[in-house]
């Protein structure tokens, strides 16, 4: 990181004394970098965000007790893989591992936090998520929940839609803007380890996935044609 840094300063004095325009960068790099009110080194501040990217992630894991959504879920991404290509788009055709996300996000409801200009931090309940005013049998985990509820013209059944009943990702001018990537890691297999139960754990207001959970971690072995590629 303090190479890409040096090296845009370079850019950026080369174009000076040359007459020219300064290059712009749009990304988190840049924006940082011209807040004078950071002092933090640019690789802090990537470790940061991508610390804080991957927590949403961890908390959306679809949950092992339910093996029964594995094999459904490996035939939409492999049918998808097949006829979309490989890319960012073909993600918006999994249907199901969409709805299995969202589903594992409610099964652990977040208390959020957000802060105003006068530095007051406020705390939104989210306990709508396990109410049975809300969600039919709320202690049930399942995967096809929300594709019943987009059935039922929901309009927020999608994992990066929020809505007062399911607001993992905030809502109005606060709701994240990095759920489109967060929705998007999704890369290996991932189960809990043989004979391993897993539970959300209570931390006063705040619920978390398990710190210590045991967790098995391995690249797909079965590789399609799909997801070949010429590089």
């Amino acid at each position: 990181m303090p190479d890409v840094v040096s090296n845009r300063e370079k850019e950026a004095r080369a174009a000076r004394d040359q007459g020219l325009e300064e290059p712009q960068y749009d990304d988190a790099v840049a924006w940082t970098q011209s807040d004078p009110r950071n002092s933090l080194p640019a690789g802090d501040i990537q470790l940061a965000l991508a610390m804080a990217a991957l927590f949403t992630t961890t908390r959306s894991s679809s949950r092992s007790q339910n093996p029964e959504l594995v094999e459904p879920l490996r035939q939409e991404i492999r049918q998808s893989l097949s006829d979309h290509g490989l890319g960012l788009a073909v993600l918006a055709k999994m249907e199901l591992l969409h709805y299995v996300l969202k589903e594992s996000q409610r099964q652990i409801p977040v208390i959020g936090w957000h802060g105003n200009t006068q530095g007051i931090l406020i705390m939104v309940d989210s306990r709508d998520m396990w109410s049975p005013e809300v969600y039919d049998d709320p202690k049930l985990y399942d995967g096809y929940r929300f594709s019943k509820r987009r059935q039922a013209r929901d309009k927020a059944s999608r994992l990066v839609q929020s809505s007062r009943e399911h607001n993992v990702f905030g809502g109005g001018r606060h709701i994240s803007p990095g759920r489109f990537f967060a929705s998007n890691e999704l890369k290996y297999d991932i189960r809990l380890k043989d004979s391993y139960c897993s539970r959300p754990v209570q931390f006063g207001v705040y619920t978390s996935v398990e710190p210590v959970a045991q967790l098995e971690i391995r690249p797909r072995e079965e590789y399609e044609d799909c997801l070949l590629l010429d590089v």
